[in-house]
Formats: structure tokens, sequence, C-alpha cells
């Protein structure tokens, strides 16, 4: 939703540049910090779904 938001407010009147960054980085942010503590069992997930016993 937050990349929708940032979409529509490039262009309407003017585009602050400032914010938008500041809003992609937030956005950026939540999945990284969503990822970093189980990336070893995400990592595991990807790899064992390849193998066949």
């Amino acid at each position: 939703m937050v990349q929708v938001e940032i979409a529509i407010s490039i262009g309407e009147y003017q585009t602050l540049w400032n914010e938008l960054l500041a809003g992609s980085m937030l956005a950026a942010i939540v999945p990284i910090l969503l990822l970093l503590p189980f990336q070893r069992y995400y990592i595991q997930a990807i790899t064992s779904s390849g193998l066949k016993d």
C-alpha cells in the first residue's frame, strides 16, 4: 500500500523528493527487518525445496 501511495504522489502538484525518498526507505526497511531474523530458515526452506529424496 505504501508503494501505491508513493507512486500516486509523484507529479500531482510538485514532487517533494525528500519526502518521497523517506517514504521509500520506510517501505523498504519493514521487509528487511522481517527477513533478517528468519534468514537462516528462509534459505534453508529454499534449498531443501529443490531436493529429491
